[in-house]
């Protein structure tokens, strides 16, 4: 709503969480108990109405997220929570939201209405919006929040296709966020092995590319407070 972010950009999670907000005002699940009793993932209304939502954006030619936004705004009386999503205030504010999905990961792929044809065409048309984003970050901010794996890949190849198609974005500023330390066992550590895709496409690569690459390691509810205040700080707000 101020101006100040660009591009959103999340995974199926996210789209489904959000979506959840924007119809009930509420998102949670017992996972353990759910999947003892077969129900998990099973909810009728968050499986129709999303499956339906993305194959008709799909059908108008939209991507994943604008599926959505559309879809919801169309039909205020079941979505009577519009302003607790962030789909909702992209779209209002003229944002682009992009959805990056794994088939096979998200709960809306177990229901019998999914198609999953139509899921890779919206999920497709929003990674080409994300490279559009990408291409024109020349000495702009890229944020990435709690994604360890996916969020630094998609940044990699979306800039990867701006620098081959000529658009050689420099000069920008990386932060990744996340409660798990940048390096560990899994990835290796100091005294050798290999770095994890956060620090490989998130730390080194702006570095390579005359930017520069943070890594803020803790707790969410800590950092992103932390950022908007030091934000709104700079804005005199």
């Amino acid at each position: 709503q101020r101006g100040v972010v660009t591009h959103v950009a999340g995974n199926g999670a996210t789209s489904i969480h959000d979506f959840e907000l924007a119809m009930l005002g509420a998102t949670s699940e017992d996972v353990a108990s759910s999947i003892e009793d077969g129900s998990f993932g099973m909810w009728e209304e968050t499986g129709r109405f999303m499956n339906e939502a993305i194959q008709e954006g799909v059908r108008r030619g939209l991507g994943y997220g604008a599926s959505l936004a559309a879809y919801s705004a169309e039909r205020p009386a079941d979505f009577p929570h519009l302003s607790d999503c962030v789909f909702a205030k992209t779209a209002l504010a003229g944002v682009p939201y992009t959805c990056h999905i794994s088939i096979g990961t998200d709960i809306i792929h177990q229901h019998p209405a999914v198609d999953f044809a139509a899921l890779g065409l919206a999920s497709g048309i929003d990674f080409a919006l994300f490279c559009e984003s990408v291409r024109d970050l020349q000495d702009g901010v890229f944020l990435n929040f709690g994604s360890a794996v996916s969020g630094p890949f998609l940044f990699q190849r979306a800039l990867s296709a701006a620098y081959n198609t000529g658009h050689r974005a420099s000069g920008f500023t990386v932060a990744n966020f996340d409660i798990r330390p940048l390096r560990g066992v899994a990835f290796g550590d100091d005294e050798g092995g290999h770095p994890s895709p956060a620090e490989d496409a998130l730390i080194r690569l702006p570095s390579l590319l005359h930017g520069v690459g943070y890594n803020f390691h803790g707790l969410h509810q800590e950092t992103i407070p932390g950022l908007y205040a030091r934000i709104m700080a700079r804005r005199g707000e």
